[in-house]
């Protein structure tokens, strides 16, 4: 075990200490209902990540100029863990990793907030569970016979498998009738989007929660029209582009096919085997952008050091696309660009070097002209729509006191759960980027991937704190496309080479390797569960959700209880009245989101919209939205003429429709 292995391991241990002491501090008083001075999840997870790196920098660089030679203990584990030792180490880690995965499967999971009977899927159908075990044991047999032997699959298996990714993933983000899915968060996620089809401008009280998304379906709604059909087929397209993003990065970050085979497999499985609905808040549409940036990176890492420039402000636009996208993940985009620009520039120059101030200020120039590039393309959008500039509105909700409070946050539980090795191992890829430079030590370093490494982690750890905000179950799926890349380190360190047993012997060689046969055991149980994405795929089928019929039957049963094209406003209204070539509703903030939209500005504009109409329709939300608000139909001079529900779907609408008096 080398010097600079041993900084790094013992800086990374004390780092997550100092992290960890305040993390589970915060979290015992939470859960134990003693009061905490800071009441932000987010803010008590930024204290974290700050403890950490500040304790990372200090200690690194403490232990890179003092750490004394090998001690006894360390020689005498070197010695030991020779041959047989160090199998039965590895044989080990592979029983605790299958034990613990064993636990959680069968009792850990079940107490996940809004854990797996939250999210409807096949997953845990009891006729499929034993097909998941027999399935691990073949997959994890082959792999470690591969793993010892040293062979390989023939590199067609492997691009076969790029393409049944794609496919996988795309039939996982792919529902058309959201009637079928989820049509609270389907409606909450299309509504942007239809009103960038109908030519509204972005104002406060249109401007969903998700960004400005809907202006990259612009142009295609143009051409195609804004048919459901057309929408989706885009969504999921974009599922697709995050796909091919992690692929290309594992392509190259991986020399085994069979490797680049399974992590193939893997990738799909939490859109395509996980969920039976949609939720296209966060996969695709909190993915794709961090996946690009990723993918970009290492891309410009692998080419020669000509047009460096060109690729440096090529990142700064896909930054400004993020942040037109997605003002949250564009925000989140911006930060790993500059994490990994600056472990670039440290590998070269101590970080207080007279030419780094000018990369700095270079940073610091393409952040701003990234945000404020964003913002003049939407104002451009606005003007040709005949609305007026916005500037504070384009960051909504993010300014906005009601968006992630109380209500909807929920903290970090705790236990030995999923999110903690993923945050550990986040932290610890991060930890290695920086010790590649000379940030900690003194001597410049020259690891290409290290740049890749540190903007990686940075943007898997940066996404993780909507994890950490609101612990549902599924929302871990944000950062999950960065640690399944910061799994392919691990992975390479132990399948590189001609076979395992050439490679057994040492401390710090037997710790990795008992790290990525965890690993290799955990892509192996994933891979496994893919026959419950066949089975989500046939059981949508046979529900009408790829088809566009149950769409239109919510639009002849709207035509059957209503006089066409009455004003309305609430859930779905939006896709139905397209669906029907209507175009008389309420064009803001979706109806799944009332809560989050200023009161006081939202209430009056849907009272004044209502009271200017003959007639019209609401649904139950609107309906309680009112009332809790002090108002009702009846209030405002109106009778409630009839009362229908949705045509079908998995949680029916009820709607009301009334006439002036």
């Amino acid at each position: 075990m080398t010097k600079e292995q041993r900084s790094i391991a013992s800086a990374y241990v004390i780092s997550a200490l100092v992290g960890g002491v305040y993390l589970i501090s915060w979290l015992t008083h939470v859960w134990g209902g003693q009061p905490w001075p800071i009441n932000s999840n987010m803010v008590n997870y930024a204290v974290v990540l700050v403890l950490f790196g500040v304790s990372l920098l200090l200690f690194g660089n403490l232990f890179a100029r003092i750490l004394p030679q090998e001690r006894g203990f360390v020689r005498a584990c070197d010695a030991r863990l020779q041959s047989r030792g160090a199998a039965a180490a590895l044989v080990v880690s592979a029983l605790v990793t299958a034990a613990y995965l064993i636990y959680y499967a069968n009792i850990g999971v079940s107490k996940e907030f809004a854990g797996p009977s939250y999210s409807p899927s096949s997953l845990m159908a009891p006729q499929m569970v034993p097909l998941y075990y027999l399935l691990t044991v073949l997959f994890f047999a082959a792999a470690v016979y591969l793993l010892l032997t040293g062979k390989d699959c023939p590199q067609w298996m492997t691009w076969g498998g790029y393409g049944l990714s794609a496919v996988m993933y795309f039939l996982g983000v792919w529902i058309v009738n959201t009637f079928e899915g989820d049509p609270y968060h389907g409606e909450a996620y299309l509504e942007s989007i239809y009103n960038v089809a109908d030519g509204i401008p972005y104002e406060e009280l249109t401007t969903g929660i998700y960004g400005h998304y809907g202006l990259f379906f612009l142009l295609p709604m143009k051409i195609f029209g804004a048919k459901a059909v057309v929408i989706q087929f885009l969504i999921a397209l974009v599922g697709v582009v995050t796909d091919l993003d992690m692929l290309y990065c594992i392509h190259h970050l991986i020399k085994k096919n069979w490797v680049r085979l399974l992590m193939a497999l893997v990738v799909p499985v939490i859109p395509f085997a996980y969920r039976r609905t949609n939720y296209w808040q966060l996969q695709p549409h909190r993915l794709v952008f961090p996946m690009l940036l990723a993918a970009y990176m290492l891309f410009c890492l692998r080419k020669k050091q000509s047009k460096k420039t060109a690729r440096f402000w090529g990142g700064w636009l896909l930054c400004m696309l993020a942040v037109l996208w997605s003002t949250e993940s564009g925000l989140f985009c911006i930060i790993g660009w500059c994490a990994g620009c600056i472990v670039r520039w440290w590998q070269q120059e101590p970080w207080y070097a007279r030419g780094q101030w000018e990369r700095y200020g270079a940073l610091l120039l393409g952040a701003v002209l990234a945000v404020l590039g964003a913002i003049g393309l939407t104002n451009l959008y606005n003007l040709a729509c005949g609305g007026a500039p916005i500037f504070k509105v384009f960051f909504y909700p993010l300014y906005s006191s009601n968006y992630m409070d109380g209500s909807i946050g929920y903290p970090l539980e705790l236990g030995v759960r999923p999110w903690v090795f993923v945050l550990l191992l986040m932290l610890a890829v991060l930890a290695w980027s920086l010790f590649q430079t000379t940030a900690i030590g003194r001597i410049a370093k020259t690891e290409n991937i290290a740049p890749f490494a540190a903007c990686l982690s940075v943007l898997g750890l940066v996404s993780f704190s909507y994890y950490a905000n609101r612990s549902a179950w599924m929302n871990l799926e944000i950062c999950l496309p960065e640690a399944l890349l910061c799994l392919c380190f691990p992975l390479q360190a132990l399948t590189d080479g001609e076979g395992l047993r050439k490679k057994l012997g040492g401390l710090y060689c037997t710790a990795a390797q008992s790290v990525g046969l965890a690993v290799l055991l955990v892509l192996c149980v994933l891979t496994a569960q893919l026959p419950g994405g066949v089975m989500n795929t046939v059981i949508l089928q046979e529900h009408g959700a790829f088809s566009t019929r149950g769409i239109y039957a919510e639009a002849e049963n709207f035509s059957a209880n209503i006089p066409d094209n009455t004003f309305a406003v609430g859930r779905d209204v939006g896709i139905i009245y397209h669906a029907a070539g209507w175009d008389n509703y309420g064009h803001y903030v979706d109806a799944a989101d009332y809560g989050v939209a200023d009161t006081e500005k939202l209430l009056p504009h849907i009272l004044a919209e209502l009271k200017a109409q003959p007639s019209f329709v609401v649904d139950d939300i609107l309906g309680a939205y009112l009332g809790q608000n002090g108002y009702t139909p009846d209030m405002l001079g109106y009778q409630l003429q009839t009362t229908f529900t949705s045509a079908g779907g998995t949680n029916p609408i009820t709607y009301y429709y009334y006439e002036k008096q």
